[in-house]
């Protein structure tokens, strides 16, 4: 009984910070600087008594490794290595997520999917080659369908476009609320430094993002342009491979058919 009450308390307070974050949100320019500097003091009472409740962690530490790396691989909705995935998670909410902890993931959730009491609603997977087998060092979700769970020949360069793309909407966004918000402009700023950092590294190549200067609008329509080139074949390539992933058993159309390899890398 006490530990639902605890559970009502904290989904009330949540309701509350939604409710301040949105006021702020739509106050915009219009707070002063002794106000933007109450509200985040107010924030950092917040987050002291949530790491004290924590048992004196910092927040993110409640946030198991397991969880940032399905929320990583969520938000970039393709396979992805596990650099790309810890590269990611830090970018996107300053974790310091291992990408080493990828490795034993993987056999983890192999066993949890062998254990019939296991109650895991979603699973980190291997990605697939054409041949069924687990791709060397790319993960994916087991709720995601057949065909996005597997890497052809164009699919690296598609997905990576792909990541592209959601990190160039993620910089927008987080511009448009920088201006906003006061009370939030240098956490926006921290965030946008990062994803940056981040689109520098896998999109070097793309127009429009070079160190010299960032056009957020150059280099969304080059990666577009490209896509749209490709990506039709290499789904004719996932599809074909997904008609016989769907033939097999749960545990071979999810970890693959070389399960031998199926916890290594």
């Amino acid at each position: 009984m006490q530990e639902n009450a605890g559970r009502r308390d904290v989904a009330e307070l949540l309701k509350q910070l939604e409710s301040l974050a949105a006021q702020v949100a739509e106050a915009g320019t219009e707070l002063d600087e002794d106000s933007a500097a109450q509200l985040k003091s107010a924030l950092g009472k917040v987050n002291r008594a949530v790491t004290k409740a924590g048992g004196g962690k910092p927040a993110a530490a409640a946030v198991s490794a397991r969880q940032q790396v399905i929320d990583a691989l969520t938000e970039l909705g393709v396979p992805a290595s596990p650099q790309l995935v810890a590269g990611f998670h830090q970018a996107r909410f300053g974790s310091d997520l291992n990408p080493r902890v990828m490795a034993s993931l993987r056999r983890d959730e192999l066993r949890a999917l062998q254990a019939k009491s296991s109650q895991r609603s979603v699973l980190v997977v291997p990605a697939l080659t054409p041949r069924l087998a687990p791709a060397r060092g790319m993960f994916a979700l087991s709720t995601w369908p057949d065909w996005l769970r597997i890497v052809g020949p164009l699919s690296t360069r598609v997905d990576n476009l792909r990541v592209l793309l959601t990190i160039l909407n993620l910089l927008d966004t987080l511009h448009e609320q920088a201006t906003q918000a006061h009370v939030l402009r240098d956490e926006h700023q921290q965030r946008s430094e990062r994803l940056e950092a981040l689109l520098w590294r896998y999109g070097a190549s793309l127009p429009g993002i070079d160190r010299a200067g960032l056009d957020l609008t150059l280099a969304r329509a080059a990666a577009t342009e490209e896509l749209q080139m490709i990506e039709a074949q290499d789904r004719r390539e996932r599809d074909e491979a997904a008609a016989r992933l769907g033939a097999l058993d749960t545990q071979h159309r999810l970890f693959g058919a070389a399960l031998g390899i199926a916890g290594g890398q």
